[in-house]
């Protein structure tokens, strides 16, 4: 990276954050993090991120709730993708390493209600999407947010690389179930 290509932090991100954003991501290498959101550029202060296998934010509570209470952001996007690993290892319902099977036990009994799911591990990761916005929904932090008017959306996102060329779908907006193609040319959610 060029000097002159490294990220600006302006007089008001030395003082503090204000995000608009909190992306729920998977923790896969190959999928974008908070780039997503910013037309695949690095963008100080746009986009408070948590990244876990299985893009779970039952699994960083406090990370989750400090950018809802807190830090008052107004979107909460959570973005699944395919060939997801932790998915493959929820629909398998069990890890050698017990960290790894904690993780797997709080999507199965959080998630998906006690009992391991059999999906296609791609339509997992869209039903893992869905049910959590649900969960989102019903969480009392999220709800006094939407209700204050601070928060004003929750989206599931999809990203598919499964063609060698990614792509991007909103595919839940508000607890609504929808499958919206995204011009990844033109994202910027600025």
């Amino acid at each position: 990276m060029e000097r002159e290509e490294l990220p600006s932090y302006g007089e008001e991100l030395l003082v503090g954050q204000r995000p608009k954003y909190l992306l729920v991501c998977c923790a896969d290498s190959r999928v974008p993090k908070g780039e997503l959101l910013t037309g695949f550029k690095f963008d100080p202060g746009k986009v408070f991120t948590i990244s876990n296998a299985g893009n779970c934010y039952l699994l960083n509570l406090e990370t989750f709730y400090y950018g809802v209470a807190h830090l008052g952001v107004e979107h909460i996007v959570i973005c699944g993708h395919n060939d997801c690993g932790m998915m493959k290892a929820v629909i398998k319902g069990y890890d050698e390493n017990p960290c790894i099977q904690k993780g797997i036990d709080t999507i199965i009994n959080k998630v998906f209600g006690g009992s391991a799911p059999e999906f296609d591990p791609d339509e997992l990761a869209k039903e893992n999407v869905y049910r959590q916005i649900e969960l989102m929904m019903d969480d009392e932090v999220v709800r006094k947010a939407m209700d204050g008017g601070t928060l004003k959306t929750v989206e599931g996102w999809y990203y598919d690389f499964s063609g060698g060329k990614p792509e991007l779908y909103i595919i839940n907006r508000n607890g609504e179930k929808m499958n919206q193609k995204l011009d990844l040319a033109r994202l910027n959610y600025k």
